[in-house]
């Protein structure tokens, strides 16, 4: 038995981002799971210990990894699958800009589930799509379903008026709403 094992570890543990190239991981899953296997048993865990060495894939194996091997309890490990879906959610402010509103209705109710976990940044930008919803369910026009047979529509515009950041104001008709 080597020095270095006989000594208190460095490190609590490694943990390996495998990484993609073109689609594929750069080291096959084989290999990685043989690199595990041989850096656990070349610096094993002491009596009652955990392991201190993996390999993964993506935020939620390494969780799944650290939970099973028992460094974070089963409670912290889904709260790290939550806010990794909440990463990979929409962008709500760019469904907001784009008014896009089932786009934003849905990752409003997806993440609604979660956001009390969410970071500074992504309660923020919650709050603030939610503040743009009515904006957004406003320039929406809602129509049932035309009759069987009807080849087109037109739509005419009465009235309109929009709003800048700054304040700027654009009427349709121009004369329209002025005593609004």
């Amino acid at each position: 038995s080597s020095i270095a094992s006989q000594q208190e570890p460095l490190v609590a543990f490694v943990a390996v981002h495998a990484v993609q190239q073109n689609g594929a991981y750069a080291v096959s899953l084989r290999k990685r799971e043989a690199i595990v296997t041989e850096l656990r048993q070349r610096f094993p865990a002491a009596t009652g210990q955990r392991h201190r060495f993996f390999y993964f894939e993506d935020y939620e194996s390494l969780a799944q990894q650290l939970a099973e091997s028992g460094w974070i309890q089963q409670e912290q490990c889904e709260s790290i699958w939550r806010a990794a879906k909440r990463d990979r959610s929409a962008n709500l402010m760019a469904l907001a800009r784009s008014c896009d509103l089932r786009g934003l209705r849905l990752a409003i109710s997806t993440l609604s589930e979660t956001i009390s976990e969410g970071d500074e940044v992504e309660q923020m930008e919650f709050r603030d799509a939610g503040c743009l919803l009515p904006d957004v369910v406003a320039v929406h026009l809602r129509m049932a379903v035309p009759p069987a047979g009807t080849t087109a529509v037109v739509i005419q515009l009465l009235r309109a008026r929009a709003r800048s950041s700054r304040g700027a104001e654009l009427r349709y008709p121009p004369d329209s709403g002025k005593a609004d």
